[in-house]
């Protein structure tokens, strides 16, 4: 692949994306990797143990190494204006605009991809982790090692490329249907998204089907019934649909008794009245106050939950 790029992974102290306490970026030029930058953060948050027990940080590691504000300038420097690469771009780039947002700093912009999402749309697997992946394409590292995760994450971007015969990310996006790159602004973020391909009433007959076999029986959404409304930003409706199905979950058309959560986009203003609410919204909240047990989700909160 001809194109500069930057693979990026985070991995933070505790269930908030803002609380980043390591960071990898790996440059590629012309197919070959040309600088790697790594630093620990102190998350000025405290550690949860479930967190430390996945990538083995914790304060005392940190404790002596400078907190995001101090380290963005290194970022900034090191991205200039490449696009970012990361595997369910989502959470990592969630986690920059989170810890921006923490420091009352404003968003530096970047375009980015996810090898997640070209992964589903390129390839026909059981799993699209990146642990599975990077087995099945001969790409040795230490899982949940920013820097080691950042590297694999690059080096399967190219493996697409080459099974695609893609010379450009351009090129890539074509091959897997996706026609623009997500971006960051200084004051707003647009997803990177597949075009659409099916009516919103009909997305669960075009679902494809999961493996029953990779569910994750102690996920939040196993076995749960979700709903979404309005316009996602991180992903379209058909996507974030098969991520719940592809973990255990019932994606639904509508809002009904046996709703468990409702995702909330952002909504058109043209098809709500002067509340701002859908009718999925009123449905749901009317369920609520009969006591049913049904969850209002924002989509930060189910990116959150879904990369658990």
């Amino acid at each position: 692949m001809k194109d500069t790029f930057i693979a990026l992974d985070v991995e933070t102290a505790n269930n908030n994306r803002q609380s980043i306490c390591s960071i990898g970026l790996v440059k590629f030029e012309n197919g070959l990797i040309t600088d790697e930058f790594y630093s620990l953060i102190n998350p000025e948050e405290e550690f949860d143990s479930f967190n430390t027990s996945i990538h083995g940080i914790d304060y005392d590691l940190v404790k002596e190494s400078p907190s995001y504000k101090i380290l963005r300038p290194k970022l900034i420097e090191f991205i200039e204006d490449s696009p970012i690469v990361c595997h369910f771009a989502q959470f990592d780039t969630g986690a920059i605009r989170d810890a921006n947002s923490k420091y009352d700093l404003e968003n530096f912009e970047f375009n980015y991809l996810c090898t997640y999402q070209l992964s589903r749309a390129l390839l026909t697997r059981l799993s699209y982790k990146l642990k599975n992946l990077a087995k099945e394409f001969n790409i040795s590292f230490k899982h949940h090692d920013a820097l080691e995760d950042a590297r694999a994450c690059g080096l399967l971007l190219l493996e697409l490329a080459k099974l695609n015969s893609s010379m450009t990310i351009e090129e890539l996006l074509e091959h897997a249907n996706y026609k623009h790159l997500g971006k960051v602004t200084h004051s707003d973020f647009s997803g990177f998204r597949k075009k659409a391909n099916s009516s919103s009433k009909n997305l669960t007959l075009s679902l494809t089907e999961a493996d029953s076999s990779t569910f994750n029986q102690d996920h939040e959404f196993y076995q749960k019934n979700i709903v979404f409304t309005g316009t996602l930003a991180s992903m379209n409706r058909r996507d974030a649909m098969q991520l719940v199905k592809n973990i255990g979950g019932t994606p639904q058309n509508g809002v009904n008794q046996q709703t468990n959560f409702l995702v909330m986009g952002e909504q058109d203003l043209s098809k709500v009245d002067s509340s701002g609410k859908s009718s999925k919204i009123k449905k749901a909240e009317g369920m609520l106050a009969r006591g049913l047990d049904v969850q209002l989700l924002g989509e930060n909160d189910f990116l959150k939950l879904m990369n658990e």
